[in-house]
């Protein structure tokens, strides 16, 4: 896993999902190509069930890393501004 402490979100990053998507799914978008779209997320057991309904929901190939909800919670709180 990648070390997300210091993440920096691009815009056309941020902009791959709606807010209101980010908080239901507790998903960040950190990586976007024209095929898959890769989210941070702290629900390592839901994983499972996210990816399937995401890849519909988006249309892309997705992939997750885990990570832990103490950064999860803070950059979600800046996607609202």
């Amino acid at each position: 896993m990648e070390n997300h402490v210091n993440l920096q979100l691009d815009a056309e990053i941020i902009q791959v999902i709606t807010t209101q998507q980010a908080w239901h799914y507790r998903i960040i978008p950190v990586q976007k190509t024209s095929a898959s779209i890769t989210f941070i997320t702290d629900h390592q057991n839901a994983i499972g069930e996210l990816i399937p309904e995401l890849e519909i929901l988006l249309g892309k190939k997705i992939e997750t890393e885990f990570a832990e909800g103490a950064i999860i919670q803070p950059v979600q709180r800046s996607l609202q501004m």
